[in-house]
């Protein structure tokens, strides 16, 4: 079972991507911040990460560079607020989502950067 983490200081989003998540088939790993999942990721060694880049503190951009020092596993990052994709795949994502976005794609772009990700 793969394991997948999730970051998004909003917990009915958190919620809501972990019920979806498990019950496709993963084994999901929720962090609440930055700083959480820059633990997790240590603690667990995900297989991917899906983290919202508009967090208090340590947002996600900055939380992306930091977990590119220490895993090479993709990583999709997601906002409500307009982004450009190319700027966030510059800085170290796999892929980019805009807020509100349908769960079955993201489970179809998780397995496909999973299946495409050997490492």
């Amino acid at each position: 079972m793969k394991k997948v983490l999730i970051v998004d200081d909003e917990p009915r989003i958190l919620k809501f991507l972990s019920l979806k998540l498990s019950t496709s088939g993963f084994q999901v790993i929720p962090a609440a911040n930055g700083n959480e999942a820059l633990e997790q990721t240590k603690k667990s060694s995900p297989d991917i990460i899906i983290m919202d880049i508009i967090m208090p503190g340590m947002d996600g951009v900055e939380t992306l560079k930091c977990m590119r020092q220490m895993c090479k596993c993709p990583i999709i990052l997601f906002s409500a607020r307009d982004h450009d994709s190319e700027e966030i795949r510059k800085l170290g994502a796999d892929d980019y989502l805009r807020k509100p976005f349908d769960p079955d794609e993201l489970v179809s772009r998780i397995n496909l950067l999973l299946d495409n990700h050997k490492g």
